[in-house]
């Protein structure tokens, strides 16, 4: 194989993106390509000049591939790539969208029609880091550029909205109508096929774009079919609402620039100050770039390392201590840290997961040991069903019906009672994060010390609603613990049950 390296080739995108396209291929000694375009975050690359330069990057010797070297085509080139995981088009560029248009396609999907019935399989592929590819009805639309930027609008019942987005990587095709019915008869429709970059997993949870402001104010979203095209002002804001809206879908295993993860927190600014070193903080999140067998951008190698697959050792910068205001905070919980690493000293960053600490050395710089999980098994949905779980938003009234069993989670109050005593039994010292390793980080039953009983009768009696303290309020505690305090009908205190431990 030519190159046998994705971080190289990652490395040689991230060159051509920097010289532009016209200034690397002439670095390199490539022509334009005519056939073969690499497909990569909705850019188009000369297929040929990137595997060259990726050849100087992987191989022993440095030196890259001129293109009187090797052949390209589709069983040398495009083998190549497709083997590393990407998309290779073949095309004419004359059929490939202008680098920087501002133009969206609207394809619909209306449950209530078609089922989609692999959805769940697209969304276990996708969160496996799969590129996911299908072809989709584009209505009477029979003409669009390849690489036209493509939302996925949820029709028909409640909830509607937007549940996935990609590019179109085919121009519009004439094939056998997708309903059954009207196929059988000789129907047909306009397809295009579209590379996935986003599906989000709950399609109860959509964009919902009716309500939006300023040029998508003006949209009339009942849209009657797939592929009505959005340009200018109104692109741009769904673009913008879309990346605010995956703010948090970071994809293990998938590469992200700097850029990358500024746009999908909804910052138009280009990465600078901190974003350039070895840690970020924005909001209740922090994002560690680490170098791994390579310097960083200071030239300084911390010696940041994998212990084994989802356990990482990651070093602070020069002079880093625990009690440090962006180390100190991830620590304690109080931020969700994200891990993002690259194994060269340019070029995008592998984003890990989510870090859970599991040890720390007090050396300086500052080592940290982090157990590192995906974000859909890091974040609170890990919750267990639980007789005694924490309230919503803290106020507890009539207005919270407390006098029933089932009520509210507050994942806030929850995380506060948590960050502040641990995630360890109170009464018996279990944690299920030492049992289990990754899988049981942060999986604890919270406990409250006053019941709903109580609550709602101090309610009747006083007409004023209690607020719930996280740490004055809510213990954690291990599941067979939980079952004992609430086995009586006055539920027994921490202390007393810990005194009858044997």
């Amino acid at each position: 194989m030519l190159v046998d390296d994705r971080e190289a080739v990652l490395r040689a995108i991230a060159e051509f993106d920097s010289l532009g396209r016209e200034a690397f291929l002439a670095k390199y000694g490539f022509g334009r390509a005519r056939e073969f375009f690499l497909f990569y975050n909705g850019r188009f690359y000369d297929s040929k000049a990137i595997v060259g330069a990726a050849h100087g990057v992987s191989s022993v010797s440095g030196v890259p591939l001129a293109a009187s070297d090797f052949s390209g085509g589709e069983q040398t080139v495009k083998k190549t790539l497709n083997t590393l995981g990407f998309t290779v088009i073949r095309t004419r560029l004359s059929e490939v969208s202008p680098s920087g248009e501002t133009r969206a396609v609207i394809l619909t999907w209306n449950p209530d029609r078609w089922e989609w019935p692999d959805r769940s399989e697209v969304v276990r592929r996708f969160n496996g880091g799969e590129s996911v590819r299908m072809r989709w009805s584009s209505g009477n639309t029979r003409t669009l550029p390849i690489g036209t930027r493509a939302f996925l609008l949820k029709q028909g019942a409640e909830p509607r909205g937007f549940v996935a987005s990609g590019w179109t990587i085919s121009s519009p095709f004439e094939a056998p109508h997708w309903d059954d019915e009207l196929a059988a008869k000789g129907g047909t429709a306009n397809y295009v096929e579209v590379l996935f970059d986003t599906v989000l997993a709950d399609e109860s949870e959509p964009l919902d774009p009716r309500n939006s402001e300023g040029a998508l104010s003006q949209i009339n979203w009942a849209i009657p079919s797939s592929g009505t095209s959005i340009n200018g002002e109104a692109y741009l804001a769904l673009e913008t609402l879309w990346a605010a809206r995956e703010r948090h879908s970071f994809h293990p295993n998938r590469s992200y620039t700097r850029s990358d993860i500024t746009r999908a927190l909804g910052i138009e600014a280009k990465p600078s100050g901190d974003w350039l070193t070895g840690y970020h903080r924005e909001g209740d999140e922090m994002f560690i770039f680490a170098a791994v067998n390579a310097a960083g951008r200071t030239g300084h190698d911390y010696q940041n390392e994998w212990l084994r697959s989802d356990r990482f050792r990651w070093f602070g910068t020069t002079n880093s201590k625990r009690t440090d205001a962006k180390i100190a905070p991830m620590l304690s919980r109080e931020v969700t840290t994200h891990i993002f690493w690259r194994s060269l000293d340019r070029g995008p960053f592998t984003y890990a997961g989510v870090g859970v600490p599991v040890a720390v050395t007090d050396s300086v710089p500052i080592q940290i040991v982090w157990d590192v999980l995906d974000p859909s098994a890091a974040d609170d949905s890990k919750l267990p069903e639980e007789l005694d779980d924490s309230v919503g938003q803290y106020p507890v009234g009539a207005g919270r019906q407390v006098t029933v069993n089932k009520y509210e989670r507050s994942r806030a109050a929850r995380k506060e009672c948590i960050a502040h005593y641990g995630a360890a039994c109170l009464v018996c010292g279990f944690d299920f994060g030492i049992a289990y390793g990754a899988m049981g980080h942060g999986y604890i039953h919270v406990h409250h010390l006053v019941t709903m009983a109580e609550l709602a009768k101090r309610f009747a009696e006083t007409g004023v609603e209690y607020i719930l303290d996280p740490v004055r309020d809510l213990r954690p505690v291990c599941a067979n613990c939980h079952a004992m305090i609430h086995s009586r009908r006055e539920p027994y205190a921490i202390e007393e049950l810990r005194k009858l431990l044997t």
